[in-house]
């Protein structure tokens, strides 16, 4: 379900429900550098499997034709996505690793994505673009650090390269839940942990 309000608390888009008979919903909105608003989520009932989801939504609050990413018998759970200067990187997991899909401004998929992790189970949660270049993805991890799970942070460059990675927390299981990257280069992590 998505609607638009305006500055004053009343609606200027009435609430719209998209999806089909199973499992859909969006996670994120998007406004791109030509204004466009962007829905991002997953849906399971293109595939029968729960793939990322991407909607471009008209000025006029009319969602136009949907875009998919992933394979039939997979699932894609979507998690957060990014503007970025030539498109868009949206972030979740896949069959226990985290998964980044990088596309056009039109939502047009460049190249394969990109799986980050190792022989546990990995996810992606966060992505923030870096104010000097490519971008930083937050999760959990279980395939490094401690097995119950430790906050993950994945660097990569504008197509999503693997620049390094390293994790983070305590005694406990550690899920990074929120990331900003700052104008100096650092980036603020803040998580929930598990006792």
């Amino acid at each position: 379900v998505f609607m638009a309000v305006r500055g004053d608390g009343s609606q200027k888009w009435p609430q719209t429900q998209l999806g089909g008979e199973d499992y859909d919903y969006f996670q994120e909105a998007l406004v791109d550098a030509a204004g466009k608003v962007w829905l991002f989520g997953s849906t399971l009932s293109v595939n029968g499997s729960s793939d990322f989801w991407l909607v471009p939504v008209a000025a006029t609050g009319k969602a136009e034709t949907p875009i998919t990413y992933g394979s039939a018998g997979t699932t894609e759970v979507a998690c957060d996505a990014a503007v970025l200067a030539s498109g868009f990187v949206l972030v979740g997991g896949t069959g226990g690793d985290g998964y980044a899909v990088f596309t056009s401004a039109e939502g047009t998929q460049k190249g394969q994505a990109r799986t980050y992790g190792g022989a546990a189970n990995d996810l992606l949660y966060r992505v923030a673009v870096a104010p000097h270049g490519g971008m930083a993805m937050a999760g959990t991890s279980k395939s490094f650090g401690d097995p119950k799970g430790d906050g993950y942070l994945v660097r990569t460059d504008a197509t999503g390269e693997l620049l390094w990675q390293k994790t983070y927390g305590g005694p406990g299981e550690d899920y990074f839940q929120g990331l900003v990257a700052m104008p100096d280069g650092r980036f603020l992590l803040v998580w929930y942990e598990a006792d």
